[in-house]
């Protein structure tokens, strides 16, 4: 029959001491133990900084067309809403708010200046005015997308190069008591946008090639 060793004999105190002291200085190194839920990395004392001091970047899609706008000489004038000035020059007067509550804030806004709304869709289109989308389906689903938006009656077309519109609008809202129409070219046909109607798919003649608008006041021409 074998010899019966004592399990405490297999590890002499001198080494269960060596151990020991390994293990504090491993413990030591490592410094104090995060709370559970702590950010990695984060240090003791500076707390995360809360949801409302994050700056939110804005989408690719949505800074270009931000861009393009204030390279244009727009004027941002609201979170939203970007204008240019009229066809004489001049920017005209826009109430506090305007482009936070779009159908309401710019019902008495300016009536000369011609618009971008970022981040819109069907319903951002505010009343009086005509607007023309970067997306069909009036943007739904391209909730990012710009809309553009005309309310000056002119005596000639306007270059919708001029708004970083050219050959974008894929669908149309006239919110307009009087007809608008857009024109291909600087002489070429064009297609009438009848008062109080809209267009959620242009045809593949005008998609994307819209270069021209004007708006009448006069109701009957479509």
């Amino acid at each position: 029959m074998g010899t019966v060793v004592n399990r405490t004999q297999r590890h002499p105190a001198w080494w269960l001491r060596a151990c020991a002291l390994l293990a504090a200085l491993v413990i030591s190194s490592l410094g104090e133990v995060a709370p559970p839920g702590a950010a990695a990395g984060s240090s003791a004392g500076t707390p995360a900084p809360e949801s409302g001091q994050v700056q939110t970047l804005l989408p690719d899609e949505v800074q270009r067309s931000v861009e393009a706008a204030l390279r244009t000489g727009a004027r941002r004038v609201g979170a939203r809403l970007f204008l240019w000035p009229g066809a004489n020059g001049v920017y005209d007067s826009v109430p506090a708010g305007a482009g936070e509550a779009l159908t309401t804030g710019l019902a008495a806004s300016p009536t000369d200046d011609f618009g971008m709304v970022i981040q819109a869709t069907w319903s951002d289109c505010p009343n009086g005015w005509v607007c023309l989308y970067d997306w069909r389906d009036w943007n739904e689903d391209h909730p990012q997308a710009s809309m553009w938006i005309f309310q000056e009656v002119t005596s000639n077309y306007q270059d919708l190069a001029n708004f970083n519109a050219k050959n974008r609008a894929a669908s149309w809202r006239n919110r307009r008591n009087h007809d608008s129409r857009l024109r291909r070219g600087t002489s070429g046909p064009t297609l009438c946008m009848d008062s109080k109607s809209n267009s959620a798919r242009m045809s593949a003649a005008w998609r994307d090639n819209a270069d021209y608008i004007r708006n009448f006041n006069s109701d009957g021409l479509c």
